[in-house]
């Protein structure tokens, strides 16, 4: 998996959608529905420029969820970003993990 974005906004394209704008416009980012999960990412002018199976992804879309969430909700830690996917998701997933995890 690869990290979400930049400092600037979230980036990506995949099967279905591009996701190009910054981390402040970026809304819900949700995981519904049975085998196979979907990843629905919305902006906060309701435009929802990703809706992905996770057989388009393959990566564990609950896991890229929490990361987009945590990147949106903390730009003080986006800077992590720029110095590469496998430090940004490090990063993410030491923040997430539960307190004795």
């Amino acid at each position: 998996m690869r990290a979400p974005g930049s400092v600037d906004g979230l980036q990506g394209t995949r099967a279905r959608g591009d996701a190009d704008g910054p981390w402040d416009l970026v809304g819900e980012v949700t995981v519904t529905g049975p085998p196979p999960a979907t990843l629905s990412l919305t902006m906060i002018d309701g435009y929802v420029p990703v809706t992905c199976s996770m057989c388009y992804l393959g990566a564990d879309l609950n896991q890229l969820a929490a990361i987009v969430r945590f990147f949106r909700d903390h730009p003080e830690e986006r800077g992590v970003l720029e110095t590469g996917g496998e430090a940004a998701l490090n990063r993410a997933a030491d923040v997430l993990r539960p307190v004795g995890g």
